[in-house]
């Protein structure tokens, strides 16, 4: 079975009530049987975002959840994963430079 890539939005949606998506991501992430993908950059976005001292207690229970969950692979954070997208993101980004 394949899975499903999720990114910082979703997470950030997911942990903040607030947010005009959050109900949406709650919805999805109960729902979905596939396995979550993410990345460790993805990662990083929501400790960044959620680096407030009001916030860093939900961010590390999502880390914790996600060790526990058996759906889910979390790639490193290294040019493996970009590199075969570099033209496409070459192309997306309308600069023609992406770093890794």
């Amino acid at each position: 079975m394949s899975g499903v890539f999720v990114d910082a939005f979703y997470f950030l949606a997911r942990l903040n009530p607030g947010d005009e998506s959050h109900e949406q991501a709650v919805r999805f992430g109960t729902q979905e049987t596939r396995p979550i993908v993410t990345t460790a950059w993805v990662l990083k976005e929501v400790a960044d975002a959620m680096s407030s001292p009001a916030n860093r207690p939900a961010f590390l229970r999502l880390l914790e959840t996600l060790q526990i969950l058996t759906r889910r692979e979390n790639h490193p954070a290294d040019g493996r994963l970009v590199r075969p997208w570099r033209p496409a993101l070459r192309r997306a980004c309308g600069q023609g430079v992406v770093v890794d």
